[in-house]
């Protein structure tokens, strides 16, 4: 607690100063390795940070780029919020795949669909969802025009979705780190998940959002790729089919007014910071 005390009030201090000395910055980036040595699914969010202290003179003083502040203020509200630990034990249990995921942009129609792989593996007695964006809802998905162009986010906000609706609220009590595997037709997020890191925005907000919540569960996440046309039933429920699936297993996932963890948050802040990026462009 006292060394996540101090992160904070070191995080905090630069946040507002929005400049820092780069001998001090890589100091305390060996204080922030050695903290979230424990915390497996925060550590790789550094990638930025070390990136950043290695590209520049140790001896200047210079403004935080806009990844390397969102990263700040995201690792800041994860050990504020007391995201300190992951369950320890003999190891780690594997689960089979648990849910499939995908998700729809085409012009103003923005849906997610997914659903839950049970012992079975049909469609009849799973649980599943689909839920369509506005631009109530998620108002993000629109800011960039076309929503189509943020496709890779919404891919995983799917993805974020299953975990949401399909895995159990605390997973802390488990013996070791229990992992879930589930199924994307999104290459690219699949090597984000696994590497947890991305510089792309929303992308990032969401995939902060999904770690997120894996901590809290105590979970980790194995995302595989699976084509298109092995991927048919979660890309019907993108597509609002619902033939095959029971009615009365439906899942709602409420994604604007849902209790996310840091998604707001880091939305709101990300939108802010690249907007001034693309402003000075």
């Amino acid at each position: 607690e006292p060394r996540a005390a101090w992160l904070i009030r070191w995080a905090d201090r630069i946040l507002v100063e929005g400049t820092v000395p780069m001998g001090d910055f890589a100091s305390v980036l060996g204080r922030w390795g050695f903290a979230l040595g424990a915390v497996e699914l925060l550590r790789p969010f550094l990638g930025p940070l070390y990136a950043w202290a290695s590209a520049v003179p140790s001896h200047a003083v210079l403004p935080l780029p806009v990844m390397v502040r969102l990263v700040v203020l995201f690792l800041k509200r994860m050990l504020k919020a007391g995201f300190r630990s992951m369950p320890c034990g003999d190891g780690a249990e594997l689960v089979p795949e648990a849910f499939r995921a995908d998700a729809k942009a085409e012009g103003e129609v923005v849906c997610l669909g997914g659903w839950e792989i049970g012992p079975e593996g049909d469609t009849a007695s799973a649980r599943w969802f689909s839920e369509t964006l506005t631009r109530d809802s998620a108002p993000w998905v629109f800011e960039a025009g076309e929503p189509f162009r943020v496709i890779a986010a919404l891919e995983l906000l799917a993805t974020l979705c299953c975990v949401v609706a399909f895995s159990p609220e605390e997973g802390g009590a488990c013996v070791g780190s229990l992992t879930i595997s589930g199924t994307t037709d999104n290459l690219g997020n699949k090597a984000v998940v696994s590497r947890l890191m991305t510089t792309k925005y929303p992308l990032v907000a969401v995939l902060m959002e999904l770690a997120a919540q894996l901590l809290q569960r105590g979970l980790a996440l194995n995302l595989h790729w699976a084509p298109r046309l092995q991927n048919m039933e979660a890309d019907a429920l993108s597509n609002a089919d619902f033939r095959g699936f029971d009615m009365a297993r439906r899942v709602r996932v409420d994604v604007g007014g849902h209790p996310w963890i840091v998604l707001p948050g880091m939305l709101a802040s990300g939108r802010s910071l690249f907007d001034a990026v693309r402003l000075g462009k």
